[in-house]
């Protein structure tokens, strides 16, 4: 079954109009957690957008202005675009997942674009020896999202 009707076969059967989050049981406390699919003729873009909203700590002494403006670090957000490029000769060959475009604020020291470039390599390296014709797109998504189950440590 060509990548196409698998991804819609997922899409439309299986999700029937809930969204990924909840699909997947993934719903966050204090964060927003969005997961879109959008299908392109031979691939289809992942957008992840997480929000976490941080915790707010008040310090007494302070005025609410700059207690505001600790909080704000306390915040963090990723939203990354993701390609999912099948080869020619699909589902006996991986997808390919690369980054197209990532947009962070976070007070993490961490590089977010080399950290999600390296999770993605990782997400590729995986079924390099292991891949089957039969997992289907929504177990490939859900083995890359379980590789970025980390995001509010970040």
């Amino acid at each position: 079954m060509p990548f196409n009707r698998r991804l819609e076969k997922f899409l439309n059967r299986q999700l029937n109009g809930q969204p990924i989050v909840n699909y997947f049981n993934l719903e966050k406390k204090n964060a927003d957690f969005k997961i879109t699919v959008q299908p392109c003729d031979r691939y289809c873009i992942i957008n992840i957008y997480y929000y976490n909203f941080g915790t707010y700590f008040e310090f007494p002494n302070l005025p609410p202005e700059i207690n505001n403006y600790i909080y704000n670090f306390t915040q963090t957000l990723v939203n990354l675009n993701i390609k999912v490029d099948p080869p020619l000769n699909y589902p006996f060959e991986p997808v390919i997942w690369s980054l197209l475009n990532i947009k962070s604020k976070s007070s993490s020291h961490i590089d977010i674009t080399e950290y999600f470039k390296y999770i993605i390599s990782l997400h590729n390296e995986r079924y390099i020896n292991d891949w089957s014709a039969v997992i289907y797109f929504e177990k490939d998504l859900l083995l890359f999202l379980e590789l970025i189950k980390g995001l509010e440590y970040l």
